[in-house]
């Protein structure tokens, strides 16, 4: 069962158990079945390939709270730019995934999609060891 049959399964369950639904509930629902249409429409039209249209997609996804998802589409783009890199980057701070943060921003370096402020400040941040702080500030001096 995807992303899509869960949200509806789960906002169909809620009707039926009469918990009140909010606005919240509604867009997330809304987001994820036209989102996901969206994007199988994406891949038979070929634009699965295009840059600012994974952007978009992987933002769509984060947004959705698929994390899962949206990091298989960044791991799949040819290109990454600095925005594809710190949208997915500030997603893992978010919901505190420090081994993934660290390991992201190394992948950034090493395939040469050069961090920017808002990577590297992110990073700063939110790193909790002293020694890795240390050695991105080394970096950014180089």
């Amino acid at each position: 069962m995807g992303l899509y049959d869960n949200a509806i399964a789960l906002y169909f369950q809620m009707v039926e158990k009469g918990i009140e639904l909010d606005f919240f509930t509604f867009s997330r629902v809304l987001i994820v079945c036209a989102g996901i249409e969206v994007h199988r429409h994406l891949v038979r039209v070929g634009f699965v390939t295009d840059g600012f249209v994974l952007n978009a997609l992987v933002d769509m996804y984060l947004n959705c709270g698929d994390i899962v998802k949206a990091r298989k589409i960044f791991d799949k783009m040819p290109y990454r730019d600095p925005i594809s890199c710190n949208v997915i980057l500030t997603t893992h701070v978010h919901h505190d995934l420090e081994i993934r943060v660290v390991n992201i921003f190394r992948q950034m370096i090493l395939e040469g999609c050069e961090p920017d402020c808002v990577s590297i400040s992110t990073i700063l941040t939110y790193v909790s060891s002293l020694c890795l702080g240390i050695q991105i500030h080394g970096w950014v001096i180089q």
